[in-house]
């Protein structure tokens, strides 16, 4: 079988795709899934050029964490899955064993996995969508409902970018009946964001956008469109260089979950020398010491987080933003657009046919 791996941090090209021999049942509670669909995140692309929060292991690694495919062997004690059933991967219990990184990861044409590691995929989902769920979908719906604090109907939610979790979190918040605020440089991917969660979007007041090329202090206007008012939920992608804002826009007891560093990597929200990095570390800590907010680590969820998201979903026959599909041999060139930043929603590869 074909598999990607990954043996040291210097860009997409060090990806090499290899011919090894297909994995057998080693367990009694072992499954193999064929795995039909993956899909990228940004911490996929962040790996392959060194600066991930985990190095590349000695004896290299196999990359990427999300897939969905079909039980094709189960061992003797496997209780909850059949051969043909359609499964995803679910999500780490521990970062520091990664799936993709440290632990095996799903760019392969088969996985070996334990029972407890996959769960079904949401019937009316194709293998293409279910891939987009672990790791995107995971961490949108734990920032959600992964604390005390968790989304109420009326709630604002401030959703950054138009990315996978981006998306995802505008999704599960339109379902839960609060009010979206998405903010973006692009109106054109915004309008088709809308478009999609259309069907979620019961009054024109519950989806709103905010283009932050016009609107350069994007806090004032977080607080413009909510009528006043700062927001109950905020969704930070950007890092260091954004969270300032990001913290102005929330109540006190606000919850931002700031689930990645995108402007740390590319320098697009502010300056990037540094010799700032200083002064804006000390800004974050005394805009967050006044604000009264709470700013949580967020990323997946736990296996029963996931069932409760495909239940959720199951209701409201959502659907996932697939941006572009691309083949397994283009596996180089899916990470090359995926960190582009030039998507909408996830992009997908293709393993096995369907």
């Amino acid at each position: 079988m074909r598999q990607y791996k990954l043996y040291e941090g210097k860009g997409n090209d060090c990806l090499t795709l290899e011919n090894v021999d297909k994995p057998v049942i080693k367990r009694s509670t072992d499954v193999i899934v064929k795995i039909h669909a993956l899909s990228l995140n940004a911490r996929d692309h962040q790996f392959t050029n060194g600066i991930y929060a985990l190095p590349v292991p000695e004896g290299g690694a196999v990359v990427t964490s999300d897939a969905a495919g079909e039980v094709v062997e189960v061992g003797s004690e496997v209780s909850d899955f059949k051969i043909g059933d359609r499964a995803e991967h679910t999500s780490p219990k521990q970062i520091g064993n990664a799936i993709g990184f440290s632990a095996v990861g799903t760019a392969s044409e088969f996985m070996l996995v334990n029972q407890e590691d996959i769960l079904p995929m949401p019937s009316h989902m194709s293998y293409e969508e279910g891939a987009t769920l672990p790791i995107a979908c995971g961490t949108a719906w734990n920032s959600l409902y992964g604390s005390a604090k968790t989304i109420q109907s009326g709630d604002t939610v401030v959703c950054m970018g138009t990315g996978g979790v981006a998306v995802f979190t505008a999704a599960i918040a339109l379902g839960a009946g609060a009010r979206v605020i998405m903010t973006s440089s692009s109106d054109d991917k915004v309008e088709e964001v809308r478009k999609h969660l259309g069907a979620l979007i019961t009054s024109p007041d519950r989806f709103l956008t905010l283009n932050r090329k016009k609107h350069k202090e994007t806090d004032k206007e977080v607080v413009r469109l909510n009528g006043g008012e700062r927001a109950d939920f905020l969704v930070e992608i950007g890092g260091i260089r954004t969270l300032p804002a990001s913290i102005r826009s929330v109540k006190k007891s606000g919850l931002i979950a700031l689930v990645g560093y995108l402007s740390d990597q590319h320098g697009e929200e502010g300056p990037t020398e540094g010799e700032r990095l200083p002064e804006l570390t000390s800004n974050v800590a005394k805009e967050l010491l006044f604000s009264g907010a709470i700013v949580k680590g967020t990323y997946c969820c736990n296996r029963e987080q996931m069932r409760q998201m495909h239940t959720a979903f199951e209701q409201t026959k959502f659907h996932p933003i697939i941006d572009k599909v691309f083949e397994f041999d283009q596996l180089k060139e899916a990470y090359d657009y995926a960190q582009s930043g030039d998507h909408l929603g996830k992009i997908v590869v293709k393993v096995a046919s369907s």
